[in-house]
């Protein structure tokens, strides 16, 4: 592995993953966390435009488009006021990119698939859904990202089939994607994957069951607030387990769960993460 990859594994695993914004993630699946984008990008990335990443990308070796792709796509995740017109043009200018597949590897089309994401235009939709038959897992696990931070409910036809997947990092995707379509036909269909095999496949079913203000997992969410559960698991590291707290405390909000009153009232008191602590107090009080 190159020094360049080991530096960006590096940044992936560092403490800037904690900075989230208490709202449901694909637990444990793609690499790069929206957070690390907001805390790291302020860094990093302002030196750059997107235009002088797309340049980089097209002109650059193998390695540097990939880093280049990696860069953009932070870059425009801390854009919030981008000029309209720019994010459509930037849109049909990578859309083109993102489905060579004989110029661009699989990580760079990843990259510039999170990237029509956040650009939020509604075209990106269709060649994101014609992704999802990709051979390669990676890219309809990008593809399907992509697609939630769209909220398109024209893909949840499209997405809804990979529930039944049989890789379950694909089915984690799309079970935390459900929820993001706002669509509580989806129901009856996530709620079988409550009993899956895999954890964070049943966790991520639980979270969006709860944001379809369907109570079916409430008994997922109840481990989910048991550090004790969490840390039978030992690939988790803290900022994982900060963030899982914070997104079954948001699943019993929106559900308006009473009998987990007691317990949300101890992480409210001694939970050692004062985020967990805080958010547990907005749930007792409502205003989660």
């Amino acid at each position: 592995m190159s020094e360049e990859q080991n530096q960006v594994d590096e940044q992936q695993d560092s403490p800037y993953n904690s900075v989230m914004r208490l709202f449901l993630i694909p637990l444990l699946i793609v690499t790069i966390s929206v957070g690390m984008f907001y805390a790291f990008g302020f860094i990093t990335f302002k030196t750059k435009t997107v235009q002088d990443y797309l340049v980089e990308i097209k002109t650059g070796s193998d390695n540097k488009k990939w880093q280049a792709a990696y860069s953009m796509a932070g870059l425009l995740v801390t854009e919030d006021k981008a000029d309209p017109q720019l994010q459509k043009e930037l849109t049909r200018e990578i859309i083109p990119m993102f489905k060579n597949r004989a110029r661009y590897d699989l990580r760079v089309r990843n990259y510039l698939a999170l990237a029509l994401g956040y650009l939020k235009q509604s075209e990106s939709v269709p060649v994101l859904i014609e992704s999802l038959s990709d051979a390669e897992e990676d890219t309809v696990i990008y593809s399907v990202w992509a697609l939630s931070v769209l909220e398109d409910p024209r893909a949840k036809d499209s997405v809804l089939p990979l529930l039944k997947d049989s890789r379950a990092p694909v089915r984690k995707i799309a079970a935390f994607a459900m929820g993001t379509f706002r669509d509580t036909s989806v129901v009856s269909d996530l709620k079988p994957l409550l009993g899956d095999t895999e954890p964070d496949v049943a966790w991520n079913a639980a979270l969006s069951l709860s944001q379809l203000k369907d109570g079916s997992g409430v008994f997922i969410l109840e481990r989910l607030l048991d550090r004790a559960y969490l840390d039978t698991f030992p690939k988790l590291n803290d900022n994982e387990k900060e963030v899982i707290i914070l997104s079954a405390l948001q699943g019993v909000a929106n559900l308006r769960v009473t009998e987990l009153q007691t317990q949300i009232e101890t992480l409210s008191e001694k939970d050692p993460s004062l985020k967990v602590r805080q958010a547990a107090i907005l749930v007792l009080t409502h205003e989660f």
